[in-house]
């Protein structure tokens, strides 16, 4: 199903994003999409999931790696981001793998990948903002 919407987003030359629909690219080339974490994607960041060595920050630790990765679907290799982001007080890190064809640094492309989202999100509720102008005023 991920494969699908990957070949098909590159096709039509779009960002997606899973669980929506394919979206018009914005200002930058390139596509993202949200993956699941999974056991492959797991290991090849293991070296990033021991917690920070040192007094605790006030600010997230965070990292990033990339590498390769093809899934028996797709036709061709594609990179993945990996953010780890340890805050102080959690027990585990916050982890986010994005799938893309963008090239640049690590945290640019998160940002931007982030930012889109946060895009979609005002956008969806602007159209449901429509619908609460129609309430009745009666009391």
């Amino acid at each position: 199903m991920v494969s699908e919407r990957i070949s098909g987003c590159e096709r039509k030359k779009s960002l997606s994003s899973i669980g929506s629909a394919c979206v018009r690219k914005f200002a930058k080339e390139g596509r993202s999409i949200r993956h699941k974490a999974n056991a492959v994607f797991q290991d090849k960041i293991v070296h990033l999931l021991p917690p920070p060595v040192g007094r605790p920050s006030q600010r997230p630790k965070v990292f990033y790696r990339f590498f390769e990765y093809q899934a028996v679907s797709w036709d061709l290799p594609r990179r993945v981001v990996a953010k780890v982001e340890w805050h102080n007080g959690e027990l585990f890190p916050r982890i986010e793998f994005i799938i893309t064809n963008m090239t640049g640094r690590l945290n640019k492309i998160v940002r931007f990948y982030n930012r889109r989202g946060t895009a979609e999100q005002w956008i969806k509720e602007g159209k449901t903002a429509v619908k609460w102008t129609r309430l009745s005023s009666r009391n």
